[in-house]
């Protein structure tokens, strides 16, 4: 009797089995039907192009979800939100002198063909229930127009996936505590290179939002309602506003007596013990790893 029960469950389990693999195998093939395949089965860069735009359709509708707004449609869709939230933008560039006007009318005509249009990305975060929670804007140079051939390193390390398991690892062996630091308006902290001069150029839009609230702009107006502008800061987009954040980041860390990691010169440790601190730089995002809580004051 006790072999035939014994039978009868191993049975039961095995038919358990079958009918998850086959239920698993039946939401998989489900879940395949419902991807469009791409109409060219040729392999080439234009195919894996149009395949990874149709595969996954739930990226389109994310950027449908908090789609980019002229200033026009965000202060007409949002109101108060969308004025506060491009005033801020405006005023960190400003209280950190982002930029100086330039007359336009003074510029060779070479300098005014590597002017880089400027864009203020204008984007809405909602909760689970579709409720706007607030209005996000930055202002974005279009690095993809700036010459590259001027720079000799534009590489900009960030944290590497290994470095930061192996710290989270250590973190949960250790009991350690963790914080993070996300820095405000980071690429507008940092000076441009010596070597640099960029130029850029606000829409109609934007040059009107800024010379309504900063008249001593006015006078760099161009004929047409563009307001340029050379770089003292770092602004997002550019081409070595990544490399510059990051040699400032690490040359003030290494200031406060933390000692940089030879293989990933995002890591940086100091102190022994339980009185060890560890970071870990990705961007303008700092991870610290610490025991004590002394360390996070």
């Amino acid at each position: 009797m006790e072999i035939s029960s014994n039978n009868q469950q191993r049975n039961q389990m095995s038919e358990d089995a079958d009918l998850f693999i086959q239920t698993l195998d039946d939401q998989i093939r489900f879940q395949d039907s419902l991807m469009p395949k791409p109409k060219n089965t040729k392999t080439s860069a234009s195919t894996l192009r149009s395949y990874d735009e149709t595969q996954y359709p739930r990226h389109k509708k994310i950027k449908q979800f908090t789609p980019n707004k002229t200033i026009h449609a965000a202060v007409e869709e949002f109101d108060d939100l969308a004025i506060d939230s491009i005033a801020s933008e405006i005023a960190s560039i400003m209280d950190r002198k982002v930029f100086r006007g330039i007359y336009r009318d003074s510029l060779s005509a070479e300098q005014r063909r590597n002017i880089l249009k400027t864009k203020l990305i204008i984007k809405h975060k909602t909760d689970s229930m579709g409720s706007i929670l607030r209005v996000k804007s930055r202002l974005c140079a279009g690095g993809h127009e700036e010459d590259k051939t001027s720079w000799t390193d534009l590489y900009s390390p960030t944290a590497g996936i290994e470095s930061i398991m192996i710290l989270l690892s250590l973190a949960a062996f250790r009991s350690m505590k963790m914080e993070v630091i996300d820095i405000a308006n980071a690429f507008l902290n940092v000076d441009v290179a010596d070597n640099s001069y960029t130029l850029v150029e606000m829409d109609k839009q934007l040059t009107a939002f800024i010379v309504k609230r900063h008249p001593k702009y006015l006078k760099f107006v161009d004929d047409e309602g563009r307001l340029t502008c050379e770089l003292e800061k770092s602004l997002y987009g550019t081409v070595a506003a990544g490399r510059s954040l990051w040699r400032e980041l690490s040359k003030n860390i290494i200031k406060l007596g933390y000692t940089m990691c030879e293989r990933d010169n995002c890591i940086y440790n100091q102190g022994t013990g339980d009185n060890v601190v560890y970071l870990s730089v990705f961007v303008d995002d700092i991870w610290i790893y610490s025991k004590s809580q002394n360390n996070f004051s």
